[in-house]
C-alpha cells in the first residue's frame, strides 16, 4: 500500500532478483550507448527506451548468462536532444535509468 509519497529515480546496485548491478554509458549519449548488467542468473530482459511524454523509441528483449554481460545499443532512430528513461523489466523487477541525449 502506498503512504502518496513520491520517490525518486535511484541509481543503486540492486541486492534481490535477476540484477545485481546495471550501468548505462555514456551519459548524455549521442547515437548509442551500452547497458552493463551484472546478472545474479541466467534470463532475459526487456528494454524500453522512452521520453517524458512516454513516447517510445526501442524495445528489444537482451539475454543474460550468469555473471557480466553488456549490450551496445546502436539501433536507435533520430530522437531530438532531451531526457530519456531507460526501462529495464526483468519479468520480477522493474528498473529505470533516466537518461540525457544530446548531439
Amino acid at each position: 500500500m502506498s503512504d502518496g509519497t513520491m520517490r525518486p529515480l535511484v541509481e543503486r546496485e540492486y541486492q534481490q532478483g535477476m540484477v545485481a548491478a546495471l550501468e548505462v554509458y555514456p551519459n548524455p549519449f549521442d547515437h548509442s550507448m551500452t547497458l552493463s548488467v551484472q546478472a545474479v542468473e541466467d534470463g532475459e530482459i526487456e528494454l524500453n527506451l522512452f521520453n517524458v511524454t512516454g513516447q517510445s523509441f526501442l524495445r528489444s528483449k537482451q539475454v543474460l548468462t550468469l555473471g557480466a554481460n553488456s549490450f551496445e545499443i546502436s539501433d536507435l532512430p533520430p530522437m531530438p536532444d532531451g531526457i530519456y528513461f531507460l526501462q529495464v523489466n526483468t519479468g520480477s523487477e522493474t528498473i529505470v535509468k533516466k537518461l540525457v541525449k544530446k548531439n
